[in-house]
């Protein structure tokens, strides 16, 4: 087996100029590699386990960062012991490193570019469309050239939204995770969040109009996205979920302030046979009690449960 995952990783480099391998706080080795505008991790492999890809929030922030010749991860590091379970892949975001220098990550982790600005590669390029279609080649390619085939997608909000859209277009998913994201689209969200608040009824109709204008002008945009880009990601999910025919599983917090629908999926699953969702009582949009204290990681036991179950 050893010998098998040495000569695939010899044959990707080979194939891929952008490839570069570091290593992680526990001595595993990860490639970086890249495919187009995309780049991406690639956790140690072993044909014979399920593997996950990893579909990150809207944040457009690097998903590692390099500290004394050693990667760490940016996010919940619970979410890592994901692959010691599994394979793990996760997949960054156009015109974003997906692993920077520490002296380059901001406190906010947004990155940003020599001119202090979110990359324009990023802005027109953050939609479902380019994101289905970027993801899926990858998808692809890496299952293709290590022989996977147990595949599951994990998204985890704006991400859930395109893991839906890959696991209803590509065939070689076995099941999706679905993490924090509202039923209705990321344009209810925001107007279900404040509308009773709302003395008049002009922001609703203001929001409207982005979705229905489209454009994907970087010299135009709101709350740091295009108007295309907002009108892509407030496609109700509810429809897309009713189209999947593969293993589901949602999970959400219940004082998730970015997910005022959330409640939805209480009762969904009824509906959705093939849905199963789990709701984490007094927790926000990452997981996060009222007192502050994070609960990734009996959320990412859940996961690994269902995904093993299966």
């Amino acid at each position: 087996m050893v010998h098998f995952r040495v000569t695939l990783l010899l044959i990707f480099i080979s194939q891929n100029a952008f490839s570069q391998i570091k290593t992680d706080i526990f001595g595993e080795k990860i490639i970086f590699s890249k495919v187009d505008e995309i780049q991406y991790a690639i956790h140690p492999l072993n044909k014979d386990k399920k593997t996950i890809f990893l579909i990150e929030g809207s944040v457009p922030f690097s998903s590692y960062y390099n500290y004394n010749d050693t990667v760490y991860y940016t996010g919940p590091k619970e979410i890592m012991k994901l692959s010691t379970v599994f394979n793990l892949i996760v997949l960054g975001k156009p015109g974003i490193p997906i692993l920077i220098d520490y002296e380059f990550l901001n406190k906010d982790y947004v990155y940003k570019d020599s001119t202090g600005k979110i990359p324009a590669e990023f802005l027109q390029n953050d939609n479902v469309a380019f994101y289905t279609k970027s993801y899926n080649e990858i998808i692809n390619k890496i299952s293709y050239e290590y022989g996977l085939d147990d595949i599951y997608i994990f998204g985890h909000s704006q991400g859930s939204r395109i893991a839906a859209n890959l696991a209803l277009n590509n065939k070689n998913i076995k099941g999706v995770i679905l993490s924090s994201v509202d039923p209705l689209g990321r344009i209810a969200s925001v107007i279900d969040k404040d509308y009773s608040n709302f003395e008049k009824k002009d922001k609703t109709e203001y929001l409207q109009s982005i979705v229905q204008n489209g454009s994907n002008s970087i010299d135009s945009t709101f709350m740091s996205s295009t108007y295309y880009s907002w009108q892509s990601f407030s496609y109700p999910l509810i429809i897309t979920l009713s189209k999947i025919e593969i293993p589901i599983l949602m999970i959400y917090g219940t004082q998730d302030t970015n997910c005022p629908n959330c409640y939805v999926y209480g009762y969904l699953d009824n509906y959705i046979p093939n849905l199963k969702s789990l709701s984490y009582d007094g927790y926000d949009h990452n997981f996060i009690d009222k007192k502050g204290i994070k609960h990734w990681d009996g959320v990412i036991k859940d996961i690994i449960y269902w995904i093993k179950e299966k």
